[in-house]
Order: structure tokens, then C-alpha cells, then sequence
């Protein structure tokens, strides 16, 4: 069946279809899990996208004290897009999820139709297709809102395109993979590394003394990428805040020091999290495939070859910062990762041993099983990844008090986290943060409720003058209308 066009495209979609069934319970399930913090930062900028100033050059934060709120970073096309959909669907998390999950389906045809271009060989094509649908990393953050997704769908596109183009000498094909490209780096910068694609091309065509036509339009399509290089012209000046522009040179956020951070993602989460178990066997020998002629790797590979060597550089240069925590930082690693693990397919399924085969065969069916047993936890409603009384009780806080009020937040270092769940705009604090003199400096600018969990700020008796009444208890969160004494 896989032989035929149409059977691929059949079997292409009974892994959607396996990859939505697995899914399917999170669709209507809250923001919780690995990083909640960073999905609630990017899910507030699609509410105030919805809610307020519907500019795509204004993205805005909740944490906004009685300011505007506008924070740019990378430039908010998938909040922008997912914001626009509400007008149709319905503001709600079921609707970001499904759009985040559309997102994440076009990035596996986006590598089936990579792999196509590749190798003719549908089997593998579909094999690949495959393991990179259910790498645990793909797969938990394929439904999460998390901008990295889109970038990393836009540039697995974007190499598709330079290749296709590259086999047909095909202008348009250029053009396509550089606005893809540019696209991926404004979503996120990181993905600026995809560039050594088109530039291994470019070496490649030089070589083969074909500069002309096809050099020259593969140069002159570098011209989708000026809207990326102009945004973060102007952006990357106010980004003193993020630690990712210091890199090497910030202190690691786990007091680890960096060979730890090396070892535990070798040999922790490259296996577990990024490959999957049921493909690390075929990886590794796709990697001595790989690496068994050089002068494959330096010709015929050299726009992959490039492409990891930058990342590599990318990976070591913000290592303080990844450690082993920040996974999401590691999906450029992805597709080079899986075509390196179909190749280590294509070699143990062409074995002439039936035992290799059906060995190779059964781990490729076990991913999907393997994917669902090591994540499915981390959308744990009952421990949320934060404490689980604002996740209980989000609809009662919602409720507590007029969304309208400009109020105060803690005990929330993530400054992200609670005004998503309690659906306000204000201040956050964290701990012993909030003394007498700052609450009273809120309260003259406008803050008329505060919402808190810490004993520290429950218990200061310096605090109690300046709460009015109780509004409502919700768990272990109180809820104080503010006055000044």
C-alpha cells in the first residue's frame, strides 16, 4: 500500500488521525505542565490581541502595573494569528490548542514532504514521517501555545522548499523557502540558523558551476529576509531584560555547572525527550551511516551539515540558560535529528536479516506508546507546575472581582502565571517582595485588589491597614478589596 502515492497519503493520515486521538483529551484542558509559565506568557499576549489593541506590532502582558503593557520580543505572528481566530471560533483554551495543533500538523507533512525529496523510497519516507510525529519533545509542545512551534514548523517548510528547488532549479521554490525562512525568524530568532540550508545550497552550486540561473535567484530571495532583520533592529536594543542575549556569559539558572548540563542532555534528554526510546536504536545507526563517509557529509549533506554546526554553536552558547530545563530551546534540533534517524531506518529495514526488520519495524510502531507514556503526565491537572488552588479555583478568582480592576498578584516570580488565571492586569510579586511602602505606591496607582497565596503578605501585620475587607477565600488564595489607611 505504501508504494502508491495515494497509499502514503493514507498512511500520512492515519498518523494525524493516531496523533489527534492521543491528543484529544488536552484539547479542552487548561494550561498546566512543563513550562506553564511560558505558555500563559504567550496565551495572555493572544487574549490582549483579542481583547484590547489588535495591532500585530503591539503584543502586550498583563503584568503591566497600570501601563500599556506593550513587551516585544520576537514578533507575535502565531499569538497575532491564533487572536484572530477567536473571531470565528470563540475565545477559549480549546480554540489556542487546536490552532497550535493545526500548527504542529503541518510541521509532520511539512517533514513527510522533506523526506520526499530526499529519497524516493515511501517507506522510509512515512517511517521518518513517523518518528519525528512522536518525539516526546514534538509531540507535548505540539499543542501547547508556544511560538517556538510555529518557527520550527515555518523553517522544517522553508527546507523543503531550498531542496525542491535546488533538485528543479526552480525560482519560485527559492523565493518560497527564504519567506519561510524569514517567517520561522521573526517567530523566533534561533531559527535564523535554518540559513545553512540555502547557504550549503549556494556552496554546492558553485561547485557544480551552475551559478547560473539558479544561484543567482537562490541570492536574490535573501530579499524576504530584510522584514525579519528590520524587526529585530529595532527590537533587540529593549531586550536587556532576556537572558538569552547574554548567553555563555549569564549565570546557569540551576546552579549547575556546564560539563552537568552537557551530560544530562546526552544522556538524558537527547534519548528521552527529544528522540524517544523506541528511536534512539535507529538513531545511533543513522549517525555512524551519517558519519561513515565525510565527504557525503561535506557535499551532498553540506546544507544539513551546516545547519547542525550552527545550532551546535547556537546550543553551546546558551547552554547556561538550556541546562537541562529549558527543552523548548532544543526544538531546533529536531528535524536533524529525525533525518538522521531515518536514515538509521532505511539501513535496518534494507537489511537482508527478516530479524532486523521486524525489530526495526516493531520499534518504529512502539513510538506512538513509548511518546504517550513518557509525557501524557506533564498535563497533570492535580499538580499543575504551579501551586494547584489558582488552576481548582481559576473560575471562582476569574469571578472574584470586576475584570476591569487593576490589582495585585502573588507570590509569582514568573510575573506570567497568575494574571493569566486570575484574568487581570497589575502588578506581580514574589515572596517578601511586597512591603507596606510598595502596596501603598499600587494602591496610588490604581490597584484596588490583591490576590495572594503567601503567608508572608497574609500574616504582615505592617499589610492589614490596607486591606479594606475579604473579598472571598479560594483554597489557600485570599482575595482583599485595598484602601489606604
Amino acid at each position: 500500500m505504501v508504494n502508491t502515492k495515494r497509499g502514503s497519503l493514507l498512511v500520512l493520515l492515519l498518523i494525524l488521525v493516531l496523533s489527534t486521538i492521543l491528543h484529544v483529551r488536552i484539547f479542552t484542558t487548561d494550561l498546566c505542565g512543563a513550562h506553564v509559565w511560558r505558555q500563559t506568557a504567550t496565551q495572555s499576549n493572544i487574549d490582549c490581541f483579542y481583547e484590547e489593541d489588535q495591532s500585530i506590532f503591539n503584543p502586550q502582558i498583563l503584568a503591566r502595573g497600570n501601563g500599556e503593557g506593550i513587551k516585544r520580543a520576537e514578533f507575535p505572528l502565531m499569538q497575532w494569528t491564533i487572536a484572530k481566530s477567536y473571531s470565528v471560533f470563540g475565545q477559549s483554551i480549546t480554540t489556542t490548542r487546536v490552532m497550535c495543533f493545526l500548527f504542529g500538523s503541518l510541521g509532520i507533512v511539512g517533514f513527510f514532504l522533506l523526506l520526499g525529496a530526499l529519497t524516493p523510497n515511501r517507506m522510509v519516507v512515512l517511517a521518518g514521517t513517523m518518528l519525528f510525529s512522536f518525539s516526546p519533545l514534538y509531540y507535548y509542545y505540539m499543542i501547547n501555545p508556544l511560538p517556538d512551534v510555529l518557527a520550527l514548523v515555518l523553517a522544517i517548510w522553508s527546507m523543503n522548499f531550498y531542496l525542491r528547488g535546488y533538485k528543479n532549479t526552480g525560482s519560485l521554490y527559492y523565493f518560497l523557502g527564504t519567506l519561510f525562512l524569514s517567517l520561522a525568524t521573526l517567530c523566533k530568532l534561533p531559527y535564523i540558523l535554518f540559513a545553512g540550508v540555502p547557504l550549503g545550497l549556494l556552496v554546492n552550486i558553485i561547485r557544480s558551476k551552475r551559478m547560473k540561473p539558479s544561484g543567482i535567484a537562490l541570492l536574490g530571495s535573501s530579499i524576504f529576509m530584510i522584514p525579519a532583520t528590520l524587526w529585530y533592529m529595532k527590537v533587540l536594543p529593549e531586550m536587556t531584560w532576556n537572558p538569552v542575549m547574554t548567553g555563555v556569559f549569564s549565570e546557569t539558572k540551576d546552579g549547575h555547572p556546564i560539563w552537568q548540563s552537557l551530560v544530562g542532555n546526552l544522556t538524558s534528554s537527547l534519548p528521552e525527550l527529544f528522540l524517544n526510546y523506541a528511536s534512539v536504536p535507529v538513531f545511533i545507526v543513522g549517525l555512524y551511516v551519517a558519519f561513515r563517509n565525510k565527504k557525503t557529509l561535506l557535499h551532498q549533506h553540506l546544507p544539513f551539515t551546516l545547519t547542525g554546526i550552527f545550532i551546535l554553536i547556537y546550543f553551546f552558547y546558551e547552554i547556561n540558560l538550556i541546562s537541562t530545563v529549558h527543552d523548548y530551546y532544543m526544538l531546533p534540533f529536531i528535524p536533524l535529528l529525525f533525518l538522521i534517524a531515518t536514515r538509521g531506518f532505511a539501513h535496518l529495514y534494507g537489511s537482508q536479516q527478516k530479524v532486523i526488520r521486524i525489530t526495526t519495524l516493531t520499534l518504529l510502531l512502539a513510538t506512538p506508546l513509548t511518546a504517550y507514556l513518557r509525557i501524557d503526565s506533564r498535563w497533570n491537572t492535580q499538580d499543575p507546575g504551579f501551586p494547584s488552588d489558582w488552576y481548582a479555583h481559576r473560575d471562582e478568582l476569574r469571578n472574584a472581582v470586576p475584570d476591569t480592576s487593576l490589582v495585585i498578584m502573588g507570590s509569582d516570580m514568573t510575573q506570567c502565571i497568575m494574571p493569566y488565571y486570575v484574568h487581570k492586569r497589575g502588578w506581580t510579586y514574589f515572596d517578601y517582595e511586597l512591603s507596606h511602602e510598595k502596596l501603598e505606591t499600587y494602591i496610588r496607582e490604581g490597584a484596588t485588589f490583591l490576590y495572594t497565596d503567601c503567608e508572608l503578605t497574609i500574616r504582615d501585620e505592617s499589610l492589614k491597614p490596607y486591606f479594606k475587607n475579604e473579598v472571598g477565600v479560594f483554597g489557600s488564595v485570599h482575595v482583599y478589596a485595598l484602601q489606604l489607611p
